[in-house]
């Protein structure tokens, strides 16, 4: 069964850049792109209505899969490696970093093995 895709641009640029989206017209497309919008509650309910499947962070249809009104796709983790975004905390070089950058830079680090663990 093939379905359209409801993605966000910067999912849409992802898709892109992976080649799974040619730059232009529809020849050897792998993915045919149906709505691309930058606000994911509208996206949301695109889904919700039944215009395609998405890709979507967890956290804007956890509620809707819970309820049974979306179901999640079978993809592995490694298939969709190419989106993953990483995050950058620039900040001065500093030999002796102030407390709050020390907390700060535990925190993250933390917070980041606890969401990768959970993955």
């Amino acid at each position: 069964m093939r379905q359209p895709l409801i993605s966000s641009a910067l999912t849409a640029q992802k898709l892109r850049m992976a080649g799974l989206l040619p730059e232009r017209g529809p020849e050897g497309a792998h993915v045919r792109l149906r709505l691309v919008s930058p606000n994911f509650y509208f996206l949301r309910d695109a889904l919700l209505q039944g215009l395609g499947v998405g890709l979507m962070p967890d956290y804007m249809v956890q509620e809707a899969m819970n309820q049974g009104a979306l179901e999640p796709l079978p993809l592995s983790p490694e298939s969709l490696g190419f989106l993953t975004t990483a995050m950058f905390l620039l900040h001065l070089p500093t030999r002796y970093p102030s407390r709050p950058m020390t907390l700060l830079l535990d925190f993250l680090e933390e917070r980041s093995k606890w969401q990768h663990n959970e993955d």
